[in-house]
């Protein structure tokens, strides 16, 4: 029976389709800590797991906020057996990278 739990798994996680997220400008916008927040409980949900949510204060991008992320792909990249990186965000101010990443990440999780 346990030879069928890598392929119950996989088909969980492909019927959560992640949103895009966007950030605009600089500052790290509510919207998008918002909608990786909604992206990660889809796909917690969908493999019956907990993943706390993220929080961000203020406009610059905190290590806390990039920490926990970052703890919420590793767990997810464990229970579904698919390699996602670590995004990271230099400096105060939102990189393209960093959300780049992310949205790339939920969507290989999600195939």
């Amino acid at each position: 029976m346990n030879f069928l739990l890598p392929a119950l798994i996989g088909l969980a996680i492909e019927t959560a389709v992640p949103m895009s997220c966007f950030n605009f400008g600089d500052n790290l916008q509510s919207s998008f800590v918002s909608c990786v927040n909604y992206n990660t409980q889809n796909m917690a949900r969908e493999l019956n797991i907990f993943l706390p949510t993220c929080f961000n204060f203020g406009n610059d991008v905190s290590s806390s906020y990039t920490s926990c992320v970052n703890n919420n792909f590793q767990r997810l990249s464990f229970e579904t057996g698919i390699f996602v990186p670590s995004c990271f965000n230099f400096g105060p101010k939102v990189q393209y990278g960093f959300t780049s990443c992310i949205n790339s990440n939920f969507n290989y999780l999600s195939r």
